[in-house]
């Protein structure tokens, strides 16, 4: 197997812990000339998952896709039963969706007033649950999370009994991507900050 993405903290790691806590050997590339790959990849963008399947490659996109993939292919991270699962499935999505609104948002290198600093400042803080989806603020969105979190049966700061499904995965990514920005952004919800130093000190992590 083979993961190639760019060399930041967006949609390629989410693909990479669920290899290392899938314990199976893969490779990690670097695009050399973005210009030159992305007219040859699925979606004209990364990331690109490539596997061996019958005798030739199979070449995957979009970031969801291959976590889908992966869970298929090592049932290690795909939760213990179809209640883990289904577990599993809501952060992947729950998490995207926090990920989606972060990156419409936040600025970056190459892209610095996506919107005013008076609309950043109240999506990071913003907490109105009647809003809808679309405008709702990063402390909802944390909110539904914790609720969702501390109501998983089994040892705290484990969300399936394994603590590896592709679900926990993809959320740490997404919740990491948060602390980097605002180290301090997870204190006020115990059951996330449990996660989210439990599943960082794993090793596979």
């Amino acid at each position: 197997m083979k993961v190639t993405y760019f060399q930041l903290w967006a949609r390629g790691p989410s693909i990479v812990l669920a290899l290392e806590h899938a314990g199976v050997d893969y490779e990690a590339a670097f695009p050399d000339n973005w210009k030159e790959l992305k007219p040859t990849t699925p979606w004209g963008a990364l990331p690109l998952f490539e596997a061996p399947l019958a005798g030739k490659v199979l070449t995957l996109g979009h970031e969801l896709a291959i976590l889908a993939y992966i869970e298929r292919k090592c049932p290690v991270v795909a939760g213990a039963d179809e209640r883990e699962w289904a577990v599993s499935q809501q952060f992947v999505h729950q998490a995207e969706d926090v990920y989606k609104a972060l990156v419409a948002k936040q600025p970056t290198l190459y892209e610095t007033d996506k919107v005013s600093k008076e609309a950043l400042a109240e999506w990071w803080a913003g907490d109105d649950r009647t809003l809808h989806n679309r405008k709702q603020g990063l402390q909802v969105h944390l909110a539904l999370l914790e609720a969702a979190a501390a109501a998983t049966p089994g040892k705290a700061g484990y969300l399936t009994c394994d603590g590896k499904s592709v679900g926990e995965c993809k959320l740490w990514a997404t919740l990491h991507m948060l602390v980097l920005i605002k180290s301090d952004v997870l204190a006020p919800f115990p059951a996330l900050t449990a996660f989210y130093e439990r599943f960082g000190g794993e090793e596979a992590t």
